[in-house]
């Protein structure tokens, strides 16, 4: 009983009713079943915990919001589109934990959700898949980290590539512990790979949940923020804070600086990528932007493909800027290279408005950012940036507005340590659903553990 209500709303409610059904195919009263219906209905209100108001948060905030304002089409006014804010971010981060890992919530007293069996399958799946050099799978037991994790091959040992990224996995796992503590049992696997790797599909649904950085909506993982990324964020000093809230006195233009990444850029082909369009741009629209490439990443184009994208005209530079030069302009950039865009987390703190090019791509704090209220959606190639800008440009007032809201939000929901509770949220939620083995063992002492 303990562990039903150590759980989310929603998950309770229907727990709850599960109960019900399950006691009424017992021989009891109906008046017993009664008794107990009432009874949790009681403790729900004592609890201020109405399935009313979770529902108003969830549905608010679940949606992208892409259907009501389409990327090609700028409001006539935005003022009118920015509601006030929720005042309770921390059930924010809660219901967006319990909402990530929905699908392996079986309802269900008698057994866990996911037991461990699922978690054998997911590891076997990664290791015949050949991920065995970018994936591992790591446990907490008694509350306690198992470390080093078991690494599915040497091969991943021998990485330099991803062998650092295991090390960020641990230092996550010592902050949370030294912030918020550790749940009692963790059994995971997870990918440090920048892309999707398990297909949601009905056949993959007797596998754990894989952990990755960033996912899709057509995959069966949940994204998990780590310090590799997340460890960017920092306090900020009060003279950057000053700067960051400030929106008089800004250029009022939009700045860029990344990479040719994306794919294998070429002398034939550079100019088919969405970040060649975009630094494109600036040639016909220098008075409110200023996009350009830095020199290209290893493996991503040649010293020649970046000379010929010079020579046609392609604005370069040699450094990216700096967190007090992008609080001197009032517009950012975000557009996707490789992968998703990494920077997109810390540099939300520096209080330009974005204007973020469309993405499959999420983080778990995506679905806390509304288009047009904390940022400006842009076709993937950029395509409608121009027109958008001018307008933006045209509306300083409504884009302070937009400023205010995102710096308000980033400050209850990622920044001031937000972003590590809520791994302590996802991470306890996703214990909560594991099976617990017979007996789990530490260092010095075994202990054998109930199912609840």
């Amino acid at each position: 009983m303990n562990r039903l209500w150590s759980l989310s709303d929603r998950r309770t409610a229907a727990k709850v009713s599960n109960l019900v059904r399950w006691l009424q195919s017992r021989p009891l009263s109906s008046l017993l079943v009664a008794c107990i219906a009432v009874s949790f209905y009681v403790v729900g209100l004592l609890h201020g915990r109405t399935s009313k108001a979770h529902i108003s948060i969830a549905t608010l905030y679940t949606s992208s919001g892409s259907e009501v304002c389409p990327p090609c089409d700028i409001p006539e006014g935005l003022k009118a589109l920015i509601p006030a804010l929720p005042s309770k971010y921390e059930d924010l981060l809660k219901s967006t934990a319990t909402r990530w890992l929905t699908p392996w919530d079986k309802y269900d007293f008698e057994s866990a959700s996911i037991s461990t069996k699922m978690v054998d399958n997911l590891w076997d799946y990664m290791l015949d898949r050949g991920h065995s050099h970018s994936s591992f799978r790591v446990r907490v037991i008694n509350g306690s980290l198992i470390w080093p994790p078991t690494l599915m091959q040497a091969a991943l040992q021998a990485n330099i590539y991803y062998m650092p990224r295991v090390h960020h996995w641990h230092n996550l796992f010592e902050a949370l512990e030294a912030a918020h503590g550790l749940p009692d049992y963790l059994d995971m696997v997870i990918s440090i790979q920048d892309r999707p790797k398990l297909f949601r599909a009905p056949f993959h649904m007797d596998k754990a949940p894989l952990f990755v950085y960033t996912t899709t909506s057509d995959f069966a993982e949940i994204p998990l923020p780590t310090t590799e990324y997340y460890g960017k964020i920092k306090q900020l000093l009060p003279s950057e804070l000053e700067d960051a809230q400030r929106w008089d006195g800004r250029t009022a233009k939009a700045i860029w600086r990344g990479s040719p990444t994306g794919g294998e850029y070429t002398k034939e082909n550079f100019w088919r990528y969405p970040r060649t369009h975009l630094v494109n741009h600036t040639r016909a629209n220098s008075d409110i932007l200023d996009a350009k490439f830095l020199p290209c990443a290893p493996g991503q184009c040649s010293e020649q493909t970046f000379q010929a994208m010079k020579e046609a005209g392609l604005p370069t530079d040699t450094k990216q800027f700096s967190f007090g030069e992008f609080t001197s302009y009032k517009y950012l950039i975000d557009i996707d290279g490789n992968a998703w865009s990494s920077r997109y987390a810390h540099v939300l703190a520096c209080g330009a408005v974005f204007f973020k090019a469309n993405s499959p791509y999420t983080e778990y704090f995506y679905d806390f950012l509304t288009p047009y209220k904390d940022y400006i959606p842009i076709a993937e190639d950029a395509s409608d940036l121009p027109e958008k800008l001018r307008y933006a440009v045209a509306h300083d007032e409504e884009m302070r507005l937009v400023h205010q809201r995102v710096l308000e939000k980033y400050a209850k929901l990622i920044g001031n340590g937000n972003w590590l509770k809520y791994v302590h949220y996802l991470l306890s939620e996703y214990s909560s659903l594991l099976e617990r083995p017979a007996m789990m063992l530490t260092k010095d002492v075994m202990r054998f553990t109930g199912s609840s």
